[in-house]
């Protein structure tokens, strides 16, 4: 499938799909009452800009990931109290390389070993964080970084569908999983960590992830039924991971959100924590299949 017919499929997908979920926020009551549409607006612009970026090529991609970086920095820098010279310094230069080198190097295998210190960070975070250490910026200014750069490397093994699939499905499940948590769910799992989710809304997350997969298939043609249906549950167990990490770190610093940038839906940490993991988990799924 060429590029423009990959474009206007997802568009049109994505553009019922908005539509009829903003008619529904005014309609039912419960969704009025947790603020869906406020939430729901914001998607108005993320997912356009994404798919524009995306359309238009390689680098004005990566223009849209490093200011995403940018702004995600910013809100680390918030939370992080009298920040020094040396620690932007540090967090820098641990982070921008990643994504200079995923715009003009090709991909290498030694590239698994600061996935995996970031992965290895995230652990940190559940297990040993302390809030007043002065490596804590550094320390998620390198798992940002990372994260984003395999936006990148996707990008151009896939040239625009396989970032589509993944963005797509994962912010499906993020919708999805607050409708459905809202609506049905009772019991939190994790209290002291996440305590507004619910496994109703974990459930309805994972199931949203698995229809997603099979609406955007399209993007990935070279996946068959069992490669997207799994493709589905790795990027909502993912997505779901990432999801509460960034609650984590919002926790242990007092915080509901990162930031006020996007208004009721909070940061762009935020909304982009779901797919900070997911992105360079699904791109190393991809090149187990492809080989």
């Amino acid at each position: 499938m060429e590029i423009n017919s990959i474009a206007v499929h997802a568009a049109l997908l994505w553009g019922i799909f908005l539509t009829v979920s903003a008619a529904i926020s005014f309609i039912v009551r419960k969704l009025k009452k947790h603020n869906f549409f406020p939430r729901l607006a914001v998607w108005f612009v993320i997912i356009p800009l994404f798919i524009l970026a995306l359309y238009f090529g390689k680098w004005t991609f990566f223009v849209l990931v490093t200011v995403s970086f940018l702004a995600s920095y910013y809100e680390l820098v918030n939370i992080n109290e009298e920040t020094k010279f040396w620690q932007h310094l540090v967090s820098l230069t641990l982070a921008v390389p990643w994504l200079i080198c995923a715009q003009l190097l090709e991909y290498s295998s030694w590239l698994i070993v600061p996935a995996l210190l970031a992965l290895a960070a995230v652990l940190y975070i559940f297990k040993m964080w302390n809030r007043e250490s002065r490596w804590n910026l550094p320390i998620l200014a390198f798992i940002v970084g990372v994260g984003f750069s395999y936006w990148i490397y996707l990008n151009r093994l896939g040239s625009f569908r396989l970032a589509l699939f993944v963005f797509s499905v994962v912010a499906l499940c993020d919708i999805m999983a607050f409708v459905t948590g809202k609506m049905l769910g009772k019991y939190c799992p994790f209290p002291k960590i996440s305590p507004n989710k619910t496994i109703a809304g974990y459930l309805g997350g994972f199931l949203s992830a698995i229809l997603a997969g099979y609406l955007f298939w399209f993007a990935v043609p070279e996946l068959n039924f069992f490669q997207v249906t799994l493709a589905g549950l790795l990027l909502a167990v993912s997505g779901t991971s990432g999801d509460l990490c960034g609650s984590k770190i919002k926790r242990l610093y007092g915080l509901k959100d990162f930031s006020c940038l996007l208004g009721p839906m909070g940061g762009i940490i935020d909304r982009l924590d779901s797919q900070i993991i997911t992105v360079g988990l699904f791109y190393y799924y991809l090149i187990l299949i492809i080989k």
